[in-house]
């Protein structure tokens, strides 16, 4: 067993004594065989399986709740959806951001066409002038 399985169960131990409380050990240490003490052995086995009886039904919970959860398999065929969905949202984001930039880019030469506010005046002016001396020459 690894160190790092003795010290789970040793922690395990902890528990359960802290739990259910420290028993003695089996060996009385009168030495011998141990049949003065068997009273105690039985009393603990049944103490044992009793306490098996009550988690039983806790392991088929468990069981249960455990047959719910996704597998590897599961998570991986997620993981690739998912990275599929995300590769083709790409695709169109960037699909889209060259169609808006061709677009930017038609708006600003056809701006380039438009006449400026100052050159519309200047027209203005100019016309309004032409008028002005058309009229004042049919005087």
């Amino acid at each position: 067993m690894t160190e790092h399985g003795i010290k789970y169960l040793n922690g395990a131990m902890a528990e359960a004594n802290k739990r259910w409380g420290a028993r003695p050990p089996i060996d009385g240490g009168g030495g011998g065989p141990h049949d003065p003490g068997m009273d105690d052995l039985v009393r603990r086995v049944d103490r044992m399986e009793g306490l098996l009886d009550e988690m039983k039904p806790l392991l088929a919970r468990l069981d249960e709740w455990l047959g719910h959860l996704a597998t590897r398999a599961d998570l991986e065929s997620a993981r690739s959806d998912l990275l599929a969905t995300v590769n083709a949202v790409d695709i169109r984001l960037a699909s889209a951001r060259s169609d808006l930039l061709a677009k930017i880019n038609t708006v600003d030469v056809k701006l380039t066409d438009v006449p400026s506010k100052t050159y519309m005046w200047m027209i203005i002016g100019v016309l309004v002038a032409t008028i002005l001396a058309a009229g004042s020459a049919l005087r």
